[in-house]
């Protein structure tokens, strides 16, 4: 299965939760491991699949912002979101923000993570925890796959 094949399938699942119970297709899983890709592709394919171990194993390993952000969004899944949060401070200014709030704020310019057309990915954790408490997570399951589906085609350009 080619990289392009993975995302498509990947695309057509249906949203992913915030906080996964397992990978959403164990057979998928298998495929991003034979995948010839860099380790930070892998990482990002495989939280977009909810495989958060295997994400884990490979984004802990990359000493990059890109890498931090990955490791990031798999704590925030986890949930530890104050492991997240230490990890978005590794993470600092990534050029994907800014094309996240860009896409994001057409349609969420009143998200408390969306403020003077900047991402704030510590208030979109806080929103995540907020959340676990509540049956309202729509709005930011559809930011989460828009922030992955960002920061994997930046990962795939770098």
């Amino acid at each position: 299965m080619t990289l392009d094949e993975i995302i498509q399938a990947l695309a057509a699942r249906p949203t992913a939760p915030l906080t996964p119970a397992g990978p959403h297709d164990p057979a998928l899983s298998a495929r991003i491991h034979a995948c010839d890709c860099a380790p930070a592709v892998k990482a990002g394919l495989l939280l977009w699949n909810d495989d958060l171990d295997a994400s884990h194993r490979l984004s802990q390993q990359i000493n990059s912002p890109t890498g931090s952000y990955w490791h990031a969004i798999m704590h925030r899944r986890e949930p530890d979101y104050w492991n997240s949060k230490y990890w978005f401070r590794q993470v600092g200014a990534h050029p994907a923000m800014t094309r996240i709030a860009q896409e994001a704020g057409a349609t969420l310019r009143a998200a408390a993570w969306l403020a003077n057309g900047r991402y704030d990915p510590f208030a979109f954790v806080d929103a995540c925890e907020k959340a676990a408490h509540t049956a309202d997570t729509a709005l930011l399951q559809t930011f989460q796959m828009l922030e992955i589906r960002i920061l994997l085609e930046h990962t795939r350009a770098e």
